[in-house]
């Protein structure tokens, strides 16, 4: 799995559930609603129907995304 980036949540899980979350994908190409301003993250993630990795550490945020990669 290539290129893989690991963010720490802005709002540490409060919208995505998790403090960690590992995208495979490019710095550049990672959604920046998640980074937005409340309203912008709270859409994102109830609009999100995307694959991403969640977690507690970037490891188990690996791990995650690992896991639900198809």
């Amino acid at each position: 799995m290539y290129p893989v980036t690991i963010t720490m949540d802005r709002y540490n899980g409060v919208y995505s559930g998790a403090q960690w979350l590992a995208w495979n994908d490019c710095p550049d190409a990672v959604p920046e609603g998640p980074e937005g301003d409340d309203v912008e993250c709270a859409e994102f993630w109830r609009d999100f129907d995307g694959v991403v990795g969640f977690g507690s550490t970037p490891d188990t945020a690996l791990e995650n995304l690992k896991s639900n990669f198809k």
